[in-house]
Formats: structure tokens, C-alpha cells, sequence
């Protein structure tokens, strides 16, 4: 059982397979797409418009780990354990060959994959139709 649960988060983008140690953890999401979604969740929780619900969410127990209500200024403000655990939480990770993540840079990972030889917009847009990357293994098509 536990080889399978390694082959399933395996991806191979160029269709080879790569020993592991030649493989890297790489974001899915790039980070200034994960800020920009921070921060407005943020600015939500800040707008006077929203109050209630602030109050009401700062109540929830363990919230206190992510987000806290600043005693100087009143605004409520993510914590770093917050900003580190959305940015590496494992739905956010995918196993990539070092030499294509160094071409992926920061790249959206759709858009990067869509300029894949062994890929393409058909597959980007299948990706997307059958739940997009969280669904299960990438193969190299045929």
C-alpha cells in the first residue's frame, strides 16, 4: 500500500520517470497568487461591513494560531504560521524533475503546463473539465 500512495503523488511532466533525488517539492499555486487570496480574506475580515462575522470567527477555538486582533491599531492580522501553512500545505505541492522546475520559475502551473511538448492546451483543458490538479495522477499522453 505504500508504494502506491508514493507512485500516486508522482508527476512526471516530460514522461520519463527521475530518481528522487533529482526531483523537487514545487507550489502548484504561485505565492503572489496564495498573498493576493490572503490578503483579501484578510481585508474582508477588516472591513467594517464584516464585523460580526470577524468577531464571531476570531471566537472559533485554535483560530488564534492564524489570526489575531492587533491591540495597537484593532485590525485583525494573519500570524506567520498562518502565511507559512497556506503557502506549503501539501494540497499546494507536486513532485517535479529539478530540471523542469527550474523552467517553471513562478509560472501558474495551467499556463506553464499548457507550453508542456507532452501536453498542451487539450490537456490543460481536460485538467481543468475533470476537477483540475487535485485530482489524481498525471501521465504522460499518448
Amino acid at each position: 500500500m505504500k508504494s502506491k500512495n508514493l507512485l500516486s503523488s508522482l508527476l512526471m511532466v516530460h514522461g520519463e520517470y527521475v530518481r528522487p533525488s533529482g526531483t523537487d517539492g514545487e507550489h502548484a499555486m504561485p505565492f503572489h497568487d496564495i498573498k493576493n487570496n490572503q490578503t483579501q480574506l484578510i481585508d474582508y475580515l477588516n472591513d467594517a461591513a464584516n464585523k460580526q462575522f470577524a468577531d464571531d470567527f476570531l471566537k472559533e477555538p485554535g483560530i488564534n494560531e492564524f489570526f489575531r486582533r492587533d491591540p495597537n491599531d484593532k485590525k485583525i492580522k494573519g500570524t506567520g504560521y498562518f502565511y507559512k501553512l497556506c503557502y506549503n500545505n501539501p494540497s499546494n505541492l507536486w513532485l517535479l524533475c529539478h530540471a523542469c522546475n527550474i523552467e517553471k520559475t513562478d509560472s501558474e502551473v495551467l499556463e506553464w503546463f499548457k507550453k508542456q511538448e507532452n501536453f498542451g492546451e487539450p490537456f490543460t483543458e481536460a485538467l481543468e473539465k475533470d476537477g483540475s490538479l487535485r485530482m489524481g495522477l498525471i501521465f504522460k499522453k499518448e
